[in-house]
């Protein structure tokens, strides 16, 4: 029987890149949130001699090269007791390389998943997590603790979560273009700019908690949220600022954009009014057909 896993894009509200650790990790502090665009992951799991997996998916290219092999290579490594086969259809709807985690997220479910069925302790899947990617963590305790933030720090291995606030005053919009970046390229590229600095704790991140923690950020939101990578990816990627500043003229200065992780993705927040904003979607569209524009929420209850 096949249950069905929804494994969540993922956001970064803030990205600070903080300097580069002698393991050419990167030390950062952000905040994690999920919204309401998924991959569905179908699974049917039987015991078996072995730990085994296999992928079948919308996207042939990833029924091959899929970080969710890497986890089942980690469960069979250091899994005592019986051992699994996974039986796995993914159906892809987040963007590759466009700074979603769609990987990590795919990766992450999939851990929480065999945790709520206690084929893996709570130690064990922090213990795939941390072997799987850097990501993988963070993403997996936004399922663990729900309802939450979570912020990350030093290379994403310290984790805390943070009081989540209901934003009923945004509307949110993610605009997906066909560019791709790759996250570690994008890091190269921002090691040319990066100064390091010995702190833990970035003042965006600082201030983003401090503000959630003081249940204000439905006032404060679009003030709050930063990313690092901006500076490097609206230089480099011409299309993707021209996109930018084309939404930040026609709503007239009334949103904020953010790119969302290493990019291409951008998600940009605007008031809940009365204004008729598809009309201006649609002109933006017509101006960039090969972009994709869709409404996300934020999830609230997972």
């Amino acid at each position: 029987m096949y249950e069905t896993i929804k494994s969540f894009a993922k956001i970064n509200w803030v990205l600070e890149i903080l300097s580069l650790r002698q393991d050419n990790y990167h030390n950062i502090s952000s905040v994690f949130d999920f919204v309401d665009l998924y991959d569905k992951i179908q699974v049917k799991i039987e015991e078996s001699n072995k730990c085994d997996i296999n992928i079948r998916s919308n996207l042939k290219e990833l029924e091959k090269n899929n970080i969710l092999h890497k986890v089942v290579e980690i469960l069979d490594y250091i899994k005592g007791g019986p051992k699994y086969k996974l039986d796995i259809f993914l159906e892809k709807n987040i963007p590759l390389k466009a700074g979603l985690g769609g990987g990590s997220s795919n990766a992450a479910s999939l851990i929480y998943f065999l945790f709520s069925k206690k084929i893996i302790d709570l130690q064990q899947s922090i213990k795939i997590c941390k072997k799987t990617g850097s990501d993988v963590l963070p993403i997996f305790l936004l399922y663990l603790y729900k309802n939450y933030y979570v912020a990350c720090f030093e290379k994403q291995n310290i984790c805390v979560n943070i009081k989540k606030n209901l934003l009923n005053s945004f509307e949110f919009y993610l605009i997906n273009s066909s560019i791709g970046i790759k996250t570690e390229e994008a890091y190269k590229a921002y090691d040319k700019i990066l100064i390091n600095k010995n702190y833990m704790i970035g003042n965006n991140t600082y201030r983003f908690i401090y503000f959630s923690e003081k249940n204000l950020l439905d006032i404060y939101f679009p003030f709050l949220i930063y990313n690092d990578f901006e500076k490097i990816v609206y230089n480099k990627f011409s299309v993707i600022d021209e996109v930018r500043k084309t939404i930040e003229e026609e709503f007239k200065g009334k949103v904020r954009i953010l790119l969302c992780g290493s990019g291409s993705s951008l998600i940009s927040i605007l008031p809940k009014d009365k204004n008729n904003k598809k009309e201006i979607w649609e002109k933006i569209k017509k101006h960039f057909p090969e972009i994709n524009i869709r409404k996300v929420n934020y999830v609230h209850h997972l």
